[in-house]
């Protein structure tokens, strides 16, 4: 049987795993590179294999309160952002030290001193294909040239929505935040989480025209890269872990889920000539001897 080591997941405060939401692999065992292999380790052996990010809209931009139908576009961004786009990148908090050198000697060592440490700058990019009638690119549209500035007058024309004057342009008008986050490989703990603030298109990707009778159409995919400020933390860990468990993961089964259609169209039943129902009535009806009953 097998038997995991009493202490093969750092746990509690010890260590690294101190304010973390998962347990992470002791070191001290799985090691299979020393004099050789310890077998009654492979538990340990585990190793981190990256899963996919889940991306939500935490709030919209305040403005798109004054458009002529907000509903509509806060329900086009959310629906944009967190089932539509195929992918999302560029989220990052790794960290990076500098260091000055000064040669020691002439034989080509050198000495580091430490001068400063950085995080990467996250900048949000994701891809979708584009619907019918183009609502992605629309939506885009709008927000920038009404919540943003207008590409002629460099004035956003939300100013000029009817009986509206709005107070200011702080970014909160025209950004929106968004929550970026990988959980566990049973999609229950946070392994690490992103908020990222001052979230704004910088474009609608291009909006051409071509003709070409030898050539097949195209399907409209979008390549839209977003600003942001991204803040990343145990904190950030924390409040992500209360989104992820006020979750219902319950039944949450596609194998379980019901039939997306229940019948037979009428039109297509009316219409049994040749068809496998048809042929096994027509044989019914068609025996020498019937079957008692």
């Amino acid at each position: 049987m097998t038997q995991r080591l009493a202490d093969a997941v750092v746990v509690g405060q010890n260590a690294y795993a101190r304010g973390r939401k998962i347990a992470p692999v002791n070191p001290m065992y799985g090691g299979m590179n020393g004099y050789a292999p310890t077998s009654m380790e492979w538990v340990s052996t585990a190793n981190y294999v990256r899963k996919n990010l889940v991306v939500l809209l935490m709030d919209a931009p305040t403005y798109f309160q004054q458009m002529p139908d907000p509903t509509f576009m806060v329900q086009a961004l959310k629906s944009l952002i967190e089932t539509h786009a195929s992918k999302w990148e560029g989220f990052n908090m790794g960290l990076t030290v500098d260091w000055s050198e000064t040669a020691i000697g002439g034989g080509g060592e050198k000495w580091h001193d430490l001068t400063n440490v950085t995080r990467a700058q996250t900048t949000p990019k994701c891809s979708v294909t584009d619907k019918y009638g183009r609502p992605f690119q629309n939506m885009l549209n709008d927000w920038i040239r009404y919540l943003m500035m207008d590409p002629d007058t460099k004035v956003p024309m939300i100013s000029t929505i009817a009986g509206y004057r709005p107070d200011d342009q702080l970014p909160d008008t025209f950004t929106c935040t968004l929550l970026a986050y990988e959980l566990d490989p049973n999609h229950i703990r946070v392994a690490k989480s992103w908020v990222v603030v001052n979230v704004m298109p910088k474009g609608t990707g291009d909006i051409e025209g071509v003709r070409d009778l030898t050539a097949p159409g195209e399907l409209k995919n979008l390549d839209l890269e977003w600003s942001g400020w991204a803040v990343s933390g145990l904190g950030i860990d924390a409040m992500t872990q209360s989104i992820v468990d006020g979750m219902t993961l319950a039944n949450a089964n596609p194998f379980l889920r019901n039939a997306h259609i229940q019948t037979i169209d009428a039109f297509v039943a009316d219409s049994d000539a040749g068809g496998y129902k048809g042929t096994m009535e027509d044989l019914g009806a068609d025996v020498v001897m019937p079957s008692a009953g």
